[in-house]
Formats: structure tokens, C-alpha cells, sequence
């Protein structure tokens, strides 16, 4: 028996490797998705990123989840890059991101030269967001992020309860994950925030908000784990220094969006959004705004 016949035409984005000279043990192999079409001169980049998250190319391309997805973001006519990153190290989460994620950008630059490394976005989801986040307040090498689900202080999600755990007590204290996170897990802070508050406030990008220059759309849902607070307090923060930001909530989402309606939603406000930002349209039926 096939299924959706129709999606058997769909033409996948081609994984090609990018190798960093000089990459660090744990760095492994990057790689490049080409949009259909192959990359044609001043050919977009999208860098999307999960440090410690494996990069290698699946078997099966259409496994895909809905959020931080390449094959989705080739098929707008974007290249899109994945950097390979190791996981958190014993000098904390956003050590040394920045200048693995434009080393990997600067190889497959020089490696595919019809790349335009003068429109470059990103996009990033949970702990990836949480990267993109680190990235805008470090280089103005990106000119435009999109931010699903990531945290911004962290500190302030440390104590948080999600907005499931808040509607759901009989499920338990919820904020004990966002404490463990924090502590021991990707976050790797040491301890709680009152024992090693300059570590706390030197790993969250909400405390560098106002060396945002890059425009910044945030997508986050009500109900995620990761507070919905984590978004609304960086919107305020660039909102308050008028910079180009926007806020979209989704009402009774989690971490991971699962309505056709959201996602749909979504993914036309990240098309929009890298089209106006990047001031180009490569899949050539939008045009730039």
C-alpha cells in the first residue's frame, strides 16, 4: 500500500560536508544542504545549530520534526547549514559558540563560493535557540534569527514552572527539570543561582540584550517547559531599545508544536520573516518586503 503518492516527487535538499581546517576533537563533520536547483551564485545561508546534537544526515530525509528543519528551509531556496558542535563543556554553554559556528560558516564559504555570506540568518530551537541567542549578542556576522522555544536567562528559568506544570499540579513541582537543566544538564551552571550568580548571568544572553543589532522573531509556545517568560523578557528587552523584534505566542503549544495550524503559521512567518530580513526571496514567488 503507498500513502500521499504525491509527496514522492518532493525533491530533498542534498547534504554536502563541509570540513572546518584545524577542528577541534568533538567538532566532527558539518554540512551544507543544497536547495533544489543547486547553489547558484549569491545563494543564502541559514545556519541552524544544536550544540552536542548529532548533524549527521538521516537516511530518511521526510523523518523531519516540524521546528528547526532543514529540509523545510532548503525548500524555501536556502542553503542551510549544520554546524557539527560538541556538547557543553566545563567552561559553560555559551563558550566558545560563536566562534566554532562562523568558523564552520567561513569553511563552507570558502569551500562553496556561490554562497553570499552577506545574507546570512539563522534558526534555532530550544537549546539551538538558545545558541542563536548567544550568537546575536557576539558577531554581526548573522543578520537575522529566528528563535523557537529558547531560553534567554537562565537564572529565570532555573525556578520556572512550565505553563503545562502551572495548569497540571497534580503532575508535580515542574520547575525541578528547568533546575536540573540548569545545574548538571546542557546548562552545566555548577549549582543554583544564589552559589554562582556571575556564571548564571555571564552565560544569558538577556543580560548582553543591548548588543542585539540583528533583527530577532521569536516563536514560542504557552504551555512549553522552557517558560514562555524566557521570550516575553527578551522582546522587552530589544522592543524597549527599539530594535526590530517580534513575539508570536502560540496558545496551547509545547516545546514542540504539533497543530497543523501552528505549524503552517509558523513556517510562513519564518518564510516572510528571512525574506523581508535578508531582503531576498530565493525561491523566487515571494517577494522581499
Amino acid at each position: 500500500m503507498t500513502l500521499n503518492r504525491s509527496y514522492a516527487g518532493v525533491a530533498f535538499a542534498e547534504p554536502r560536508p563541509v570540513t572546518t581546517p584545524g577542528a577541534p576533537e568533538g567538532y566532527g563533520e558539518s554540512w551544507l544542504y543544497v536547495p533544489k536547483g543547486g547553489l547558484r551564485p549569491g545563494t543564502p545561508v541559514i545556519i541552524t545549530a544544536y550544540p552536542g546534537g548529532s548533524v549527521r544526515p538521516q537516511g530518511n530525509p521526510a523523518e523531519f520534526s516540524a521546528m528547526a528543519n532543514v529540509q523545510l528551509l532548503a525548500g524555501l531556496g536556502y542553503a542551510v547549514l549544520t554546524p557539527a558542535l560538541p556538547p557543553t563543556g566545563p567552561d559553560g554553554p555559551a563558550a566558545h559558540l560563536t566562534e566554532r559556528i562562523v568558523a564552520t560558516l567561513d569553511a563552507a564559504l570558502a569551500q562553496y563560493p556561490n554562497l553570499d555570506g552577506e545574507r546570512v540568518g539563522y534558526l534555532g530551537h530550544s537549546f539551538g535557540g538558545y545558541a542563536g541567542l548567544v550568537l546575536a549578542t557576539e558577531t554581526e556576522r548573522i543578520h537575522s534569527f529566528v528563535i523557537l522555544s529558547g531560553p534567554a536567562d537562565l537564572a529565570a528559568s532555573w525556578g520556572a514552572f512550565s505553563g503545562f506544570g502551572r495548569a497540571n499540579p497534580e503532575f508535580g513541582v515542574s520547575s525541578r527539570r528547568g533546575a536540573g537543566w540548569a545545574e548538571t544538564g546542557q546548562g552545566a551552571m555548577g549549582g543554583p543561582p544564589w552559589a554562582v550568580p556571575e556564571v548564571y548571568r555571564g552565560h544569558s544572553p538577556l543580560y548582553r540584550a543591548d548588543a542585539i543589532r540583528a533583527p530577532v522573531l521569536l516563536l514560542h509556545g504557552e504551555l512549553d517547559f522552557v517558560p514562555i517568560t524566557e521570550a516575553e523578557s527578551l522582546f522587552t528587552a530589544l522592543w524597549r531599545q527599539d530594535k526590530d523584534v517580534q513575539l508570536v505566542t502560540y496558545w496551547g503549544e509545547h516545546h514542540l508544536f504539533v497543530s497543523p495550524g501552528s505549524i503552517r503559521d509558523a513556517w510562513a512567518r519564518i518564510d516572510a520573516w528571512f525574506a523581508r530580513t535578508l531582503g531576498v526571496s530565493p525561491a523566487g514567488s515571494r517577494p522581499a518586503q
